[in-house]
């Protein structure tokens, strides 16, 4: 198969889960042979980390693959300048996490020819509005290095049972719902207990977010046995972190993938998870403990959120349940802990999701992806994948106090469900002839377009 080139534009030297995606998706790419040159954009708010890039490439070829948000493109476009766009075809892989998208965003899709996201949950949120196809790729995960430190080493309990939670403070507070956890673990192990059960919170950021660590600290001082751990961790000291635990448990209002899950799952440890956002694709009943909900406004003062739009509130009570649930039974845990490593190493793998990828590029620049040169058969796995699992819809069936929604509303997710369904099986069945000599798409006169598919 021939292999396309990218110019990767992402957060490259960032210590967040979008740098760390950027860094993924890399790595996937050239595994699968594909050349890489990437343009490292600067994130204001996260410190450097990761695998830094010292020199920034030049856009040489053909596809630009940008990794960031709806709200990113904007200064991307403005720090990589036109070269980096213009006559190019102009891929964005983009994250969001909640539903509903603000208006003033829409002319980011603008110059875009398609969309890719790494999960369900983020491919039926954008592809509600979106005026170019929207593709759910899988998001290459590599097994974490995992660094040879101990517990107090880390700052961790020396001894007992191990619940634990990462976040960074500049990828949401409210989102991450850290305050959340905590209440959740004291209902399930009270105060005035004797249990040996610890929670770690481990925030990264807090020194640019002083109000939300502090709250954070207040939370955690009321229970003797919830420890927060402060201060940037390199990548192999936080994935030792999360090995050495019990059980990762995250409360999350919503996330776009949830790659600190995926990372607890590579690593063995059984995961606890809100049944909402992308990380419905990792964690089910036999790979870990999803955790129910209601439909929540998110309101004011959640930017870049919109008021308007909803996210998940956790249920506290069920939660504690679960933890109560995982800490009395060891041998479930170890049950779906395997499951869980077992799934995501296979469809997460960097060598099969960067072959999905280079596929992927290699059909949209009408070049012959089967073997010896043909076109491939018809691959109907994506569509089959969506019309299986059905649905996001906005709030979980059957959860505890779940809102009402008026039956446009209701109907909404189903609509979209299978606009992406059509849209998959649409580009499975159409001729790579008849997509490869599509032209120019209307109002895009100067640009090279991407074939339709």
């Amino acid at each position: 198969m021939a292999v396309p080139g990218v110019n990767l534009a992402g957060y490259l030297d960032a210590g967040l889960g979008l740098g760390e995606a950027a860094r993924q998706v890399g790595g996937a790419l050239e595994a699968a042979g594909a050349l890489v040159a990437p343009l490292v954009l600067t994130h204001a708010s996260a410190p450097p980390g990761g695998a830094p890039r010292t020199v920034r490439g030049e856009p040489v070829h053909d596809t630009t693959l940008v990794c960031t948000t709806p709200e990113g493109m904007p200064a991307a476009r403005d720090e990589l300048g036109a070269s980096a766009f213009e006559g190019r075809r102009v891929i964005g892989l983009w994250w969001w996490e909640v539903h509903g998208l603000p208006g003033r965003w829409a002319r980011s899709f603008d110059g875009v020819d398609e969309v890719w996201t790494g999960s369900r949950f983020v491919a039926d949120v954008l592809g509600a509005v979106a005026p170019v196809p929207v593709v759910a790729m899988p998001l290459p995960v590599a097994p974490p290095l995992v660094g040879e430190v101990g517990r107090a080493a880390l700052g961790l309990p020396r001894e007992g049972f191990l619940f634990g939670f990462v976040f960074d403070h500049a990828s949401g507070f409210a989102r991450k719902n850290p305050l959340g956890l905590i209440e959740a673990f004291t209902r399930a192990f009270p105060a005035d207990g004797r249990g040996s059960e610890h929670l770690v919170v481990k925030a990264g950021g807090g020194e640019r977010h002083p109000e939300e660590h502090a709250a954070l600290l207040v939370a955690a001082a009321a229970h003797p046995r919830v420890h927060v751990l402060e201060g940037h961790l390199p990548a192999a000291q936080k994935n030792a972190l999360i090995a050495a635990l019990d059980c990762y448990v995250s409360l999350h209002r919503s996330e776009g993938f949830g790659l600190t899950i995926a990372e607890a799952m590579l690593l063995g440890v059984p995961v606890v998870a809100t049944d909402f956002g992308g990380s419905r694709d990792l964690v089910t009943p036999f790979t870990g403990w999803p955790v129910d909900w209601r439909a929540q406004a998110i309101g004011p003062g959640q930017a870049p959120y919109p008021p308007e739009g909803t996210w998940a509130a956790p249920d506290v009570e069920h939660a504690a349940a679960v933890l109560r649930e995982v800490r009395g039974s060891p041998e479930e845990p170890a049950r779906r802990a395997a499951r869980a490593r077992e799934e995501v190493g296979r469809e997460h793998a960097p060598a099969a999701a960067g072959a999905a990828m280079v596929a992927r590029l290699a059909t949209l620049a009408g070049l012959p992806v089967g073997a010896g040169g043909t076109v491939a058969a018809l691959d109907l796995a994506a569509a089959q994948r969506r019309v299986r699992a059905g649905p996001q819809t906005t709030a979980r069936p059957g959860a505890r106090g779940a809102a009402r929604h008026a039956s446009c509303a209701r109907a909404a997710p189903y609509t979209t469900h299978q606009r992406l369904v059509d849209e998959e099986l649409l580009r499975a069945a159409q001729p790579r002839r008849a997509r490869a000599c599509a032209g120019l798409r209307p109002g895009r006169a100067g640009r090279r377009a991407a074939p339709d598919a």
